[in-house]
């Protein structure tokens, strides 16, 4: 495959100094994110419960850091496997993955990284593309090249692709 060769010679390990200063950027942009958006959430989530009277928060369990799985937190934005019409205006704005900056400051995603899949994803995309577990490498996150240039229906080659630029 393309990537093997490739894959070989990369090295996660990065330095303390470079690992710290992630860190730091994720708390600070997750805090600084959570206080800008504390108010228009404050708003959607009494709009929602107002309006359509389901949970506020959607757990999805995703595939992190060396496969270690955690709970990815999203406003919820569907019911009965249908977009709620709120839903999709929170989905347009981008508004359902805020509550994800608790996931950054949990320390179980990052800002900036491959976007977490779940398991069955991984396991799927790793059939098509066996370099696809490379992406557990590092911590998933927020936004990330994939998330910018790509699409829902990007192919798992493409994500790698993305992802390891």
């Amino acid at each position: 495959m393309l990537f093997s060769l490739c894959l070989s010679f990369f090295d996660i390990n990065i330095s303390l100094n470079a690992s710290i200063l992630v860190s730091i950027f994720d708390i600070l942009f997750s805090v600084i994110g959570l206080l800008i958006f504390a108010v228009p959430m404050t708003i959607v989530c009494l709009i929602i419960k107002i309006k359509e009277n389901h949970p506020l928060i959607y757990r999805q369990i995703r595939l992190g850091r060396n496969k270690k799985p955690f709970k990815l937190y999203k406003i919820q934005t569907m019911v009965e496997e249908q977009v709620t019409p709120i839903g999709k205006y929170i989905r347009e704005c981008g508004l359902d993955e805020v509550p994800q900056f608790f996931n950054v400051l949990k320390g179980d995603m990052s800002i900036v990284g491959p976007r977490p899949e779940r398991l069955e994803h991984v396991v799927q995309y790793t059939e098509q593309v066996p370099e696809f577990e490379f992406r557990t490498k590092v911590k998933g996150g927020l936004t990330g090249y994939a998330q910018i240039y790509g699409k829902y229906n990007t192919s798992a080659y493409d994500k790698l692709r993305l992802d390891l630029m």
